[in-house]
């Protein structure tokens, strides 16, 4: 709930930036709204643990995750959680946001897809510095 309420205030500046003066109520809805494709996550974790009998570790529990489908990098890896935290349903949320600003804001594609990244290559970005960096 706290990252929606953060993501509400995120396209609330933004929207102010592209020009739409909508209030935080309507950007936090928004922010919800991009979130829901991760409630697909809970039957798909419930059916790994039920086949697993009741033994699977928790980065396993995002079968959707770059780790989990490509990497398969262990835990001890300090890339792994990374790895485990970019996920496709991320990219599915990034694709509703920009769908959602374009048809709010009326600007080009190529912004909203900016607009709606944005605060996801910041945070990534900042974890694979911190990675590389500080290992």
């Amino acid at each position: 709930m706290v990252m929606v309420a953060l993501m509400g205030i995120y396209y609330l500046f933004a929207g102010k930036l592209l020009g739409v003066s909508f209030g935080y109520e309507k950007w936090f809805g928004f922010a919800a709204w991009t979130g829901v494709p991760r409630l697909l996550l809970v039957p798909l974790s419930a059916l790994q643990i039920l086949t697993s009998n009741g033994r699977v570790a928790p980065e396993d529990l995002d079968m959707v995750s770059i780790n989990y489908l490509l990497l398969h990098l262990p835990a001890s890896n300090s890339w792994a959680g990374l790895a485990n935290s970019i996920d496709l349903v991320s990219l599915w949320s990034i694709a509703l946001a920009t769908i959602g600003l374009k048809a709010w804001t009326g600007r080009t594609t190529a912004t909203c897809m900016m607009t709606a990244s944005l605060p996801w290559v910041l945070f990534y970005g900042l974890w694979v510095a911190k990675i590389a960096l500080l290992g």
